[in-house]
Parts: structure tokens; C-alpha cells; sequence
């Protein structure tokens, strides 16, 4: 009885370590995480310069960097942080400007006040 267990179990925990891989992959890809995924919008605030950095070379800036600041790519400033492009009006802001509180949500634009993650809480 216990040889025929043995190849089940077996099945088992690999079937487990497949579907762990497969949702580590899926959620690294969405999120722009991974070795080589995504890219990060920047903007600089001594010259205004707008650019995408890949995602890789953002997190090894600001690992290296002691504030959220990193070494803007045009003027060389350490004045270049990351931010988000409204979808509804094209604002430039950083995660969390519209402030805090209830019904305020970490992508919402302070301009415009339109937040993706609200939009999805509401449609359900």
C-alpha cells in the first residue's frame, strides 16, 4: 500500500511547485517586476526632463541612493524621481500627491482626481 502512495505524493508536491511557477511568473510579468520587465516613468525637477528608464536600472538607482531621488539622465541633477501619467489628463505625479484618506487611492491624479484602482473598486 505505501509503494502505491509514493508516486501519488510525488505528483502531488510537483504539480504544487509547477503552479507556484507559473503564478510567480504571471504576477512578476503584470507588474512590471523581474529581471528585465517594465520600464518606470521619470521626471526631473530642475529641468523638467520627462523619460522612461528600464525598470532593472531604477531599482539598482535607487538602492544605491539614500532618498527617492536619482541622477536625472539629461542634466545630471539628483533631482529625477518616479511618477505617473494620468490616464484621463496627462498629469505627471507621484504615487500618493492626491494625500491620504478614505476614498483617496495611491494612483489617484491630484489634478483630476481619476484613479484606475477606484474606477475598478466601483465597476465591482
Amino acid at each position: 500500500m505505501e509503494d502505491k502512495k509514493k508516486p501519488i505524493l510525488i505528483g502531488v508536491i510537483l504539480g504544487c511547485l509547477v503552479l507556484a511557477a507559473v503564478i510567480t511568473f504571471a504576477t512578476n510579468k503584470r507588474s512590471g517586476g523581474g529581471k528585465t520587465g517594465g520600464t518606470i516613468l521619470i521626471k526631473c525637477r530642475s529641468c523638467n526632463a520627462v523619460y522612461e528608464l528600464k525598470a532593472k536600472d531604477y531599482r539598482e538607482q535607487i538602492s544605491a541612493s539614500t532618498s527617492a531621488r536619482i541622477n536625472c539622465n539629461e542634466c545630471g541633477k539628483k533631482t529625477a524621481v518616479a511618477v505617473m501619467k494620468c490616464e484621463k489628463c496627462g498629469n505627471l505625479f507621484r504615487r500618493g500627491a492626491a494625500g491620504e484618506g478614505k476614498g483617496v487611492f495611491s494612483d489617484q491624479c491630484p489634478e483630476c482626481n481619476y484613479s484606475k484602482i477606484g474606477e475598478r473598486r466601483k465597476a465591482g
